[in-house]
């Protein structure tokens, strides 16, 4: 529900945070931010359904610009961190514009994100624990790992395919030396 009058440290911060967010990201998660603002009855703090629109096609356009130049057809950069998550973020985003629009153009790039993280990629590996045939058995979650192998982490999302720069400050086991890309 909006309030009529909205309370004025709310307004301030709301307004911070917006302002904030566009000197630093440029706008790119204000929609996002414009969401959690919408029941604040702060002017400017909720997007109409035009401008969420327009962002969400703004975002996907940079996913599918990405994706023709991934020889994986991601989005998400797979030698950075997070790949799956991100391209999660893609497959919802799609949605999410779908559904605010009726528009499907974004429906086949949000199908591609997805299955690339379920298990529709180079490696035939589903970046979910226990969806799928093949997915991780040993994620970094400690209270998972102490359970022993017959307790699956089911639902749980890896990080994905990483480059191998983001481990490079890590020490080698004994034995691991010849396989480190520098080593």
């Amino acid at each position: 529900m909006l309030r009529e009058d909205p309370d004025p440290v709310l307004a301030k911060e709301v307004r911070f945070g917006l302002d904030w967010l566009d000197k630093m990201w440029d706008g790119r998660t204000r929609t996002l931010y414009a969401q959690v603002g919408i029941g604040t009855g702060v002017p400017g703090a909720a997007l109409g359904v035009r401008d969420l629109a327009a962002d969400l096609r703004r975002q996907l356009d940079s996913g599918v610009e990405s994706a023709t130049k991934s020889p994986f057809r991601t989005a998400a950069d797979v030698t950075d961190f997070d790949a799956a998550s991100r391209s999660f973020g893609f497959a919802a985003t799609a949605r999410l514009h779908q559904r605010v629009t009726g528009d499907t153009r974004y429906a086949a790039f949000g199908a591609q994100q997805r299955d690339f993280t379920l298990g529709a990629n180079a490696w035939g590996v589903s970046l979910v624990v226990g969806v799928g045939t093949r997915f991780p058995q040993c994620p970094h979650h400690q209270a998972a790992n102490l359970a022993g192998p017959s307790k699956v982490l089911y639902g749980a999302v890896v990080h994905g395919p990483n480059g191998a720069g983001t481990f490079a400050d890590l020490p080698f086991p004994a034995g691991g030396e010849g396989v480190h890309p520098s080593g």
